[in-house]
């Protein structure tokens, strides 16, 4: 795309501040400093790459507020706006201009092969790809994507701008909110892992006749799996963005705008808070919960309700800091165990 800079700062005012040099400088694209070119918009999230992307040749740089004392002696030939947050203003100009994709079915279509119930209500500039399968009494709101080998069971309802993948699996009830996105090969909404087991030891599926709903503006990443709960809501809150493989089982509650990073997993009936943040492969026990505000360190396992936020991790959970040097300390075990057998001897409280 060739859009003016002036064009992109007057739809970004709070991202794209001051401006020194040419408003009508002409932006191809967004590149990294090391990969642009004359036309190159290239945001400087790093300030140790800030030299680097002075000697590229990128038509305008987007810098940190705070670096525009350490440019104010260099000869400028190009562009250079300033940011409050050079990485959010990344993201919002990125998908505004430059993250177009050729999609599998073109917008406001249906491909002849879906098959769609005679009760399904879709609402307009709808699409829908190759061999989806949309089941009885589903409602689709205004302007959702729907791409191929999308299964959709009774009673879903997917909200207005919300983009389901190709492969996916929605199961019966399921809500999706408005302006979501689910990645291939997520299922959401099939049974929980539930059974009853008699005196023999011979175990007995409990039915998960429970919902799974999803509301708006939240991001699922490609492979996850999220349970419909037995009896009620599994539940993910606004904003919230899940990685790619995570698992989130009946009942859960998550709050609105968590971050859950790869390979994150929850037991059944686990409340989590909003503003949750979880590094890669974090374990969450069933039944727990964690309160608002609450961010967990990768490869920890949450064994227990927390109820103060903060930073934690480590298994058994702590605080960060305690997490970190009981890690150190793991390294020195051999040599403390070494040790103390030389005191016990010495003491005479061990024997040869």
């Amino acid at each position: 795309m060739n859009v003016k800079l002036a064009t992109i700062r007057a739809r970004f005012p709070d991202h794209l501040l001051q401006l020194l040099g040419d408003a009508d400088t002409q932006i191809l694209n967004v590149s990294p400093p090391g990969q642009s070119t004359d036309g190159s918009m290239v945001f400087v999230t790093d300030d140790r790459l800030l030299g680097q992307a002075i000697a590229g040749p990128a038509a305008c740089l987007v810098l940190s507020a705070k670096s525009n004392a350490a440019i104010g002696g260099l000869q400028l030939t190009r562009a250079v706006v300033f940011s409050k947050n050079v990485k959010l203003a990344m993201a919002v100009v990125k998908k505004e201009y430059f993250a177009y994709e050729i999609p599998l079915q073109d917008v406001g279509t249906i491909h002849p092969s879906a098959v769609i119930d005679g009760s399904v209500v879709i609402g307009k500039n709808v699409s829908i790809g190759a061999y989806s399968v949309v089941g009885r009494n589903v409602s689709v709101a205004d302007n959702v994507r729907i791409d191929c080998s999308v299964i959709i069971e009774a009673d879903a309802k997917i909200g207005k701008d919300s983009h389901l993948y190709s492969h996916l699996y929605i199961g019966p009830r399921t809500e999706i909110g408005e302006r979501c996105q689910v990645m291939p090969h997520c299922t959401i909404g099939a049974e929980g892992f539930g059974f009853a087991r008699d005196e023999r030891g011979n175990y007995y599926r409990m039915p998960q006749t429970g919902k799974v709903v999803i509301e708006n503006d939240v991001e699922v990443g490609a492979n996850t799996t999220i349970d419909r709960a037995a009896f009620r809501v599994t539940r993910i809150g606004e904003g919230t963005k899940i990685d790619k493989q995570a698992h989130i089982a009946h009942n859960c509650e998550i709050g609105k705008h968590c971050v859950l990073a790869g390979k994150f997993a929850v037991a059944g009936s686990a409340k989590i808070g909003d503003h949750f943040i979880a590094g890669g492969r974090v374990t969450v026990k069933d039944g727990i919960t964690i309160t608002d505000g609450v961010e967990i360190a990768g490869l920890s396992g949450v064994h227990t309700s927390i109820t103060e936020p903060g930073q934690y991790g480590g298994f058994p959970i702590q605080p960060i800091r305690d997490a970190l040097r009981s890690g150190m300390s793991l390294a020195h075990l051999p040599r403390i165990r070494k040790d103390l057998m030389k005191v016990l001897k010495h003491l005479g409280l061990r024997d040869e």
